[in-house]
């Protein structure tokens, strides 16, 4: 098995910056990956045949939390590196998804589809009731938190666009980041940036504008498209704020972000 076998999805360094998680799928289904940052290494987190997606390290590097099920029985399950087995942190009925941990290793982020609603919960890592942070007829997905584990930032089509917001831990205070077309936001390690598969602009007179990774100042609030991004999705910083992993035509790929260049990967 090699990275040109899969068709890879949603990409995380861990907080070493040494590896990066991916849901790769070939035609056995969709599992968990890890890789070396350099592109090698490869190999899988688990030895479960149940369909896998969206991981997330854990912030110490060494557990993956990720989706675990089928279409409308997803929940979240963590698995220890080198060790088997997974330990469930959700159960029952809905769709969990797109989950992201806290800085201080407490508490899970994620979206669930239940009741026709695809909303924001948060969980304590180790289990418990969700806590339903959004509410309302549109979808909200992809919840990231700051740096500062203050915020979370998350994409929602409540504009009839999407746009990515920013709220307080508990769900307070939910505000549009800026004015761009966005969504699978990540926040960069100094809490400054955030970047996102979208466009720099509110829309295009002339039809669909083209997509790829933009990266917002959250000062400012001005958003800039990298050249090297084009097409991108699933964008990832790496601890050290340098580097941008992302997917590209179901590829992983690795930018530099000072020189707006993609970096050799495979």
């Amino acid at each position: 098995m090699s990275l040109a076998d899969l068709e890879c999805r949603t990409p995380k360094w861990s907080s070493d910056g040494k590896h990066i998680a991916f849901a790769g799928r070939d035609a056995a289904g969709r599992r968990i990956y890890v890789v070396g940052a350099d592109g090698g290494n490869l190999r899988r987190l688990t030895s479960g045949t149940d369909e896998e997606r969206d991981p997330a390290w854990s912030p110490d590097g060494k557990r993956i939390a990720f989706s675990l099920g089928s279409v409308g029985n997803r929940d979240i399950a963590v698995a220890e590196l080198g060790k088997a087995g997974v330990e469930r942190i959700t159960t029952g009925p809905g769709d969990d998804r797109s989950l992201a941990w806290s800085r201080n290793g407490k508490r899970l982020a994620f979206a669930r589809l239940a009741d026709k609603a695809l909303d924001i919960h948060v969980v304590d890592a180790t289990g418990g009731e969700p806590v339903r942070l959004t509410q309302g007829a549109s979808v909200n997905v992809a919840p990231v938190w700051s740096p500062d584990g203050k915020r979370l930032a998350f994409a929602t089509d409540r504009e009839f666009s999407w746009r990515v917001y920013l709220m307080g831990a508990d769900g307070a205070d939910p505000t549009r980041a800026a004015d761009a077309v966005a969504e699978e936001p990540a926040w960069s390690p100094d809490g400054k940036l955030l970047a996102y598969a979208g466009t720099p602009e509110a829309r295009s007179a002339r039809g669909p504008l083209p997509v790829g990774i933009c990266v917002l100042d959250l000062a400012s609030g001005t958003a800039q498209r990298l050249k090297s991004g084009a097409r991108g999705r699933s964008p990832d910083w790496s601890p050290d704020g340098t580097r941008i992993v992302l997917t590209r035509d179901f590829r992983l790929c690795v930018l530099d972000v000072a020189a707006d260049a993609e970096v050799p990967f495979e």
